[in-house]
């Protein structure tokens, strides 16, 4: 006669509701915890709540992915790659909420929490003036038109102005914040659905007639910009990070370290993020060479010190490159000003050396702004507390 072995427990059922709810779904990549809705009405009734989006929220913020935009004409679709796995390709096509006349119309403003903040110009031609601007989940694929009754056209000028995106804990409000070059400061209300202008920026524009703003980035609630108007200082070039604090919505200057000198020519800087340490990115080439530099320095509570030095050797066409990303392995995301090629940079290496995945050729990065968002349930049109 047969042994009769019990079936193993069925470790869902076994387990506390209150530990599946707190200590596991929240863990699990976000396509396989929303695939569990069908479990039952419980399930399918806390998946839905702003509790289980925000303890999912907490536990992948470091999940960032890189956006793509169709090259064709229209622009309709969009692909996402892992920025810590870019060996692993491209994600399936997927619709985008709103159509443009091509990749070049569109403009990623900021991302923040899941949401990401686009602005498109007029179908046709690259406009002066965005025709409208949108939050939007390019998971769930939510989006909402931000109001488009604004008291100063300069919200949504193109040209010469910055952006960014954040989350104000403190109104339970998501945000943007958009500077233009003559130092007008604007911010945008979720919850409210309005723009308002700020009157703080009065000591940034005292001696200086126009701003350069340059890539931004969020870090621990406050906003980075870089300010590209490169000054040189004793043959040494220097350039100064323009810090948001998003709580006193307030402005305030961090001078850099200097680089290169007066052969040197300067082309692009990026403030980056890596395991909770902001840094700061400068790639120059000198002159009288074909070899592109970079230096690269780590922020110490308001001050940045200087990291290391790198250099390396960049074929003709990779020859303008913008790091996008710090890897958890040391190595660089970075994208050639083509936006047709993600690379993978190992800084200690030749370039030659180093691996890259080419984008599909009818995708494209936009390469004016990092696309970089995580993948959260977040919604646009979820009623703020």
């Amino acid at each position: 006669m047969a042994e009769h072995h019990p079936s193993p427990p069925n470790i869902i059922t076994e387990l506390p509701h209150d530990v599946i709810f707190y200590n596991i779904l929240p863990r699990l990549p976000i396509k396989y915890a929303t695939s569990l809705r069908c479990v039952s009405k419980q399930w399918n009734s806390f998946l839905n709540t702003r509790l289980f989006t925000n303890m999912h929220l907490d536990h992948h913020q470091n999940h960032h992915k890189l956006l793509l935009f169709s090259d064709t004409k229209p622009c309709t679709h969009f692909r996402s790659v892992h920025c810590e796995a870019l060996e692993d390709g491209f994600s399936d096509s997927r619709s985008l909420p709103f159509v443009a006349s091509s990749s070049k119309n569109i403009t990623i403003l900021g991302s923040c929490n899941g949401l990401v903040c686009v602005g498109v110009t007029k179908e046709g031609r690259e406009d002066e003036y965005y025709s409208f601007m949108m939050l939007w989940n390019p998971l769930t694929g939510e989006y909402k038109r931000m109001c488009g009754d604004y008291s100063d056209a300069k919200c949504y000028k193109v040209t010469g102005s910055a952006s960014e995106l954040y989350y104000k804990a403190s109104a339970d409000d998501y945000m943007v914040l958009r500077v233009t070059e003559d130092g007008d400061a604007y911010i945008y209300s979720l919850k409210a659905d309005s723009w308002r202008k700020l009157y703080c920026m009065g000591d940034l524009t005292r001696k200086r007639t126009k701003l350069v703003w340059g890539a931004s980035i969020l870090h621990n609630g406050n906003i980075y910009f870089i300010d590209e108007g490169v000054r040189r200082i004793r043959s040494r070039l220097s350039f100064s990070v323009i810090k948001f604090y998003t709580k006193k919505e307030k402005f305030t200057v961090m001078e850099t370290p200097r680089f290169g000198d007066v052969t040197t020519d300067f082309l692009n800087s990026m403030v980056l993020e890596k395991e909770g340490k902001l840094h700061l990115c400068v790639t120059y080439k000198r002159n009288s060479t074909d070899q592109l530099g970079g230096k690269l320095w780590r922020m110490d509570g308001d001050v940045f010190r200087r990291r290391k030095v790198v250099r390396y050797r960049i074929p003709g066409k990779f020859y303008y490159l913008k790091p996008l990303h710090l890897m958890k392995n040391g190595n660089w995301v970075t994208v050639c000003r083509s936006g047709c090629h993600v690379n993978e940079l190992d800084p200690g290496r030749d370039f030659e050396k180093s691996s890259y995945a080419t984008t599909k050729k009818d995708y494209k990065i936009d390469f004016r702004k990092k696309g970089i968002y995580i993948e959260t349930l977040v919604s646009p049109n979820r009623k703020m507390k």
